[in-house]
């Protein structure tokens, strides 16, 4: 299916009135985020709550239409969002600088803005070079004492292995271990997604997180759209029976999205199949929002004047018809639109009926509810 491309006008309605429009008003945003059941005259709670993913950002900071410390305001003014995921790659060079933590912690605060999951984009975590291995361990803890400082629930391990010997398997388990019994001292959790290698395979990563038997330790499971990956990375499993297999060790949920059809639905997943997954496994907890785009700007320092200006569709003079249509197809206004689709679309499973599916047999763990 060929993804449809917004032009200007249509751009322009999705930035500045997708929240705005009567038939994409989910009745979940009629009273902050609750919902009403049909047929109740009383408020009930959301069945989950919606975090930004800062890669869903990827080329807005990169090119500095933004900067990293500006994320949680962004995330509340542009998108309504109360709660975010950062990555690690954004903020580098600060690992250790107890000040810039601080500040990115007081500036999320200062917006009301929760801080809910860091994702560590270290290399190396099983590595068969013993000393690059132990350099990475090194570096996953540090994060992990940033995530504590941060006040963020939980940290994003990414296992970039395609190894499926059980030599490697220990390893990992070992390895995983190590890092969870370090974070259960911080009060932090660990999920490991299913996004890269062996890990796409479900049974693999059930059976790892069975293994290491640490109640702190989940799955974070993606929205593997139909034909995503490829090579080795190329899931055999039905996207849908991964979640399935995945929601009863799930601490975290990851609803990426990349492209949007004219009726606004994503081409590469069906977004009401997988939350109908999600909420009949009992899952009550963040859902992650993660909008997926290609070809990364180079990075640009933190260092810029807050003065920098976010330069979107919407703010382009009409008289410069050829210069807005330009900024209109620009990765980051592209990016601004995609985030305010999928938002859109998530926010439809926020008012549905909450029960589980009374034939649905996975037992209910509150421990792995974030």
């Amino acid at each position: 299916m060929r993804p449809y491309l917004f032009n200007r006008r249509q751009l322009l309605i999705k930035i500045g009135s997708a929240t705005l429009i009567p038939g994409l008003m989910p009745r979940s945003l009629r009273k902050l985020d609750f919902s009403v059941r049909s047929g109740e005259n009383r408020f009930t709670p959301s069945p989950f709550t919606i975090s930004l993913s800062q890669r869903s950002l990827l080329h807005t900071i990169s090119t500095g239409k933004i900067t990293h410390l500006d994320f949680p305001r962004f995330a509340k003014e542009q998108f309504g969002i109360n709660a975010i995921d950062y990555a690690t790659s954004f903020f580098q060079e600060h690992i250790e600088d107890q000040e810039y933590l601080g500040e990115m912690k007081k500036r999320a605060a200062e917006q009301g803005v929760r801080h809910v999951l860091l994702l560590i984009e270290e290399e190396n975590l099983l590595s068969k070079e013993p000393e690059i291995q132990q350099e990475s361990l090194r570096r996953h803890r540090m994060w992990i004492d940033a995530a504590a400082t941060l006040g963020c629930r939980g940290v994003r391990i990414q296992l970039q292995c395609r190894d499926s010997s059980q030599a490697q398997f220990e390893k990992t388990v070992n390895s995983i271990k190590s890092l969870m019994e370090y974070a259960a001292k911080k009060k932090i959790l660990g999920l490991i997604g299913n996004e890269f290698g062996i890990s796409r395979d479900s049974k693999w990563l059930t059976r790892l997180v069975k293994e290491i038997e640490s109640s702190g330790l989940g799955a974070f499971a993606y929205f593997l759209g139909s034909g995503s990956g490829s090579g080795q990375d190329k899931q055999s499993e039905s996207p849908y029976q991964i979640m399935k297999n995945l929601m009863p060790l799930t601490k975290g949920v990851c609803a990426t999205a990349r492209e949007f059809d004219e009726k606004g639905q994503e081409t590469h997943v069906d977004f009401q199949r997988m939350m109908k997954i999600v909420l009949d496994s009992g899952y009550r907890g963040y859902v992650s929002l993660e909008f997926q785009t290609a070809h990364p700007a180079p990075m640009v320092g933190d260092d810029q004047s807050e003065a920098t200006e976010i330069k979107t569709a919407i703010s382009q003079d009409e008289d410069n018809d050829k210069g807005q249509q330009k900024e209109t197809e620009s990765p980051a206004c592209q990016e601004l639109a995609g985030v305010k689709s999928a938002l859109a679309l998530l926010k439809r499973y926020q008012s549905v009926p909450q029960d589980p599916d009374p034939n649905n047999q996975t037992p209910r763990n509150e421990e792995r509810i974030i």
